[in-house]
């Protein structure tokens, strides 16, 4: 089979900005150039060079950072009081967040956490606290702790081929992308993500005109296909944010926003630089 498009521009990507970290466990690639900064946050197996179809887009507008958790933190206050901390050794006062999906909730947990430090904030493909998955979660983190780390990388492995099932170019780059990733996953890894969902599942609510005193400007977006987050949980977000810009993509399923993000960054983009107009 073919290299794909993918390939060379993930090649380039990883050319032109290496990796970062610090000694809090953030790891993060970043642009650097720019006025206003957009902070992108990784789902639940996103590492930082997932989104490296949205950096490189965006790249030429502002600077665009993309972060991986440290996997050491499993509480989501926590995490957006370590994030502070992370964008004062990167000197920004204020931030942009992107979130989807799982980091669509720590999006809206940080933006009550530590608005001061946020701008706007972008939410894609996402929802609201969920009590009911409490329990599927504890669940599965027994399962994590209780399997050897092998075999639970190789069911992970496995269920990639449910997410990008065709034998195409383009999604063999991204079987291949994630199975590097799992890979490198640990126990404590997995365990510090799926808790995180748990915190924010178990302890967070969310109200109308919470947000009231924030200045900042809510993009929300919704994928008319998504098999993740159901039509009820997008009509919650909404009245959630009522004064939130939407835009609803006709076509386009919850794994989209990795394999074809083209439409979704000419939204984000079209937001941002009107935001910065």
């Amino acid at each position: 089979m073919k290299s794909s498009v993918e390939s060379a521009q993930y090649a380039r990507f990883l050319q032109a900005y290496p990796l970062q970290s610090d000694r809090r466990g953030w790891q993060w690639v970043d642009t650097c150039v720019g006025r206003e900064t957009l902070l992108i946050l990784p789902g639940m197996l996103g590492e930082a060079g997932t989104s490296f179809l949205f950096v490189q887009a965006l790249a030429p507008h502002m600077r665009v950072i993309s972060l991986c958790y440290p996997p050491a933190i499993d509480q989501v206050d926590t995490l957006g009081d370590s994030l502070a901390d992370l964008l004062d050794e990167l000197e920004l006062l204020q931030v942009t967040l992107l979130g989807g999906s799982m980091s669509g909730f720590l999006a809206q947990a940080f933006l009550r956490r530590i608005p001061q430090r946020i701008s706007g904030c972008i939410l894609t493909h996402t929802g609201l606290p969920r009590p009911a998955r409490v329990r599927n979660l504890r669940f599965v983190l027994g399962l994590i702790h209780l399997l050897p780390i092998g075999l639970t990388r190789w069911l992970m492995r496995l269920s990639l081929y449910g997410y990008f099932p065709r034998p195409t170019a383009s999604q063999a780059f991204w079987r291949a992308h994630f199975r590097e990733i799992i890979r490198h996953q640990t126990q404590q890894t997995l365990a510090g993500r799926l808790s995180l969902m748990d915190d924010f599942d178990s302890h967070f609510h969310f109200y109308p005109g919470d947000l009231s005193g924030w200045p900042g400007r809510l993009l929300l977006m919704e994928m008319q296909h998504d098999r993740t987050t159901t039509p009820a949980e997008q009509a919650a977000l909404r009245a959630l944010y009522p004064n939130a810009k939407l835009h609803v993509f006709a076509d386009t399923g919850h794994y989209d926003s990795v394999e074809r993000p083209g439409q979704q960054i000419d939204v984000i983009k079209a937001f941002l630089v009107s935001n910065t107009s």
